[in-house]
């Protein structure tokens, strides 16, 4: 009896710790419409929509503030 209580605290730890990993915030990279050409954008994950006037860095080294009403529209891409 006392083994299954344990496999079974065990069973509940992993499943508690695997639903933290899960759901924990992550940054990701997502895509930057100017026109016709997209960017890709490395995103911090405490920023992660577009309209919080966040500052996002692209892979070639442009940093664009990302805005609502700006014209460029964010297009989040997450893993």
């Amino acid at each position: 009896m006392n083994k299954a209580k344990l496999i079974l605290a065990l069973i509940l730890l992993l499943a508690a710790a695997g639903a933290a990993m899960a759901t924990k915030a992550r940054s990701f990279i997502g895509f930057i419409a100017n026109g016709p050409f997209y960017y890709t954008v490395y995103v911090p994950f405490d920023c992660p929509e577009d309209g919080w006037g966040c500052v996002y860095t692209s892979s070639n080294g442009l940093t664009y503030q990302v805005y609502t009403l700006s014209g460029i529209r964010f297009f989040p891409v997450k893993p």
